[in-house]
């Protein structure tokens, strides 16, 4: 997103994590947006000039690992008002998809869907 009028919702086509290139840094300040996905497309709120890619699920964490610390709600959106379609009992290591504030997209038995960040240990990098 280049130009004066800078600011608003940006979406890509796909579905994954936004990364965002800061156009006001040299080098280029790397910072991954806070996206919901809708009609596969990945969106975001963009309020500065910069680049915008769009990794594919699961790409940017292939180096990061999560482990559950108690028993928790698997959500079907990265909200508290997400719906409860499972759960994830403690110590478990669900493969992590993609990040989204506090919020981790992980595949656990089968199902997607939504955990806390501040529910699980992280190691490796996981942005």
């Amino acid at each position: 997103m280049w130009g004066e009028d800078v600011g608003g919702e940006v979406c890509l086509d796909g579905v994954g994590s936004l990364l965002f290139l800061d156009a006001s840094t040299s080098p280029r300040a790397q910072s991954w947006l806070d996206s919901v996905q809708r009609d596969g497309q990945t969106c975001a709120t963009l309020d500065r000039a910069g680049m915008l890619i769009l990794m594919p699920a699961g790409a940017q964490y292939r180096h990061c690992r999560v482990s559950t610390t108690g028993h928790l709600k698997l959500r079907s959106s990265p909200s508290l008002n997400g719906e409860i379609i499972g759960y994830v009992p403690t110590g478990e290591r669900p493969r992590l998809l993609s990040r989204n504030g506090n919020w981790f997209n992980v595949e656990y038995q089968g199902k997607t869907g939504w955990v806390g960040a501040g529910y699980v240990t992280a190691s490796g990098d996981c942005g």
